[in-house]
């Protein structure tokens, strides 16, 4: 097979190849980026994008709108690199139970969360508890909350930075981050 002997040659073959599943995964093992130049079908297809996904996870962003909207495969993508959900349909990276499931496996994906569940109070609880840095990134209304702005001043004080004005003022919160030093 050409492509065997130069496996960038499978964006030549014509579209109908393209779609070939058995052409498709060799020219995918020789080389991942081939899967840019699958069909439509394939990138669609859930058999063989899970093969790929499985096989090379980076290549989730590059499957179809319709699979990275599929709560599964979605979860098998992460599972194999949480850094996937950033590629997550935005459907998907609103759904409270999915993110939680997800910030459990990568808290630092908090960035890629819905501005909805950004302002989720419980969400933020979790991924700031288990990755202080993400209280920068949650909602300016929470960023005014008490309860999650002592959860990341205590886990790091440098996030004083980042609490509401009013919430500057506040003594206990103050002593908190003037308490502890993050060196």
């Amino acid at each position: 097979l050409m492509i065997e002997k130069d496996p960038y040659n499978f964006r030549y073959v014509s579209e109908e190849l393209k779609n070939d599943l058995e052409l498709a995964k060799i020219a995918v093992k020789l080389s991942p980026y081939n899967f840019e130049h699958v069909s439509k079908e394939l990138k669609n297809d859930l058999e063989f994008a899970t093969w790929a996904v499985k096989a090379y996870p980076h290549l989730f962003e590059s499957v179809s709108k319709e699979l990275k909207n599929n709560l599964e495969f979605a979860k098998l993508a992460v599972e194999a690199y949480p850094g996937n959900f950033g590629y997550a349909s935005d459907e998907l990276r609103n759904d409270l139970e999915f993110t939680k499931w997800v910030i459990e496996k990568g808290p630092e994906n908090f960035q890629y969360v819905s501005d909805e569940l950004k302002n989720s109070l419980e969400l933020a609880k979790l991924a700031v508890g288990k990755h202080p840095d993400n209280f920068g990134q949650v909602s300016d209304e929470l960023k005014g909350n008490l309860e999650l702005a002592k959860i990341a001043v205590e886990e790091d004080p440098r996030n004083l930075e980042y609490v509401s004005d009013e919430l500057k003022n506040n003594l206990e919160l103050a002593r908190l981050a003037v308490g502890k030093s993050p060196y």
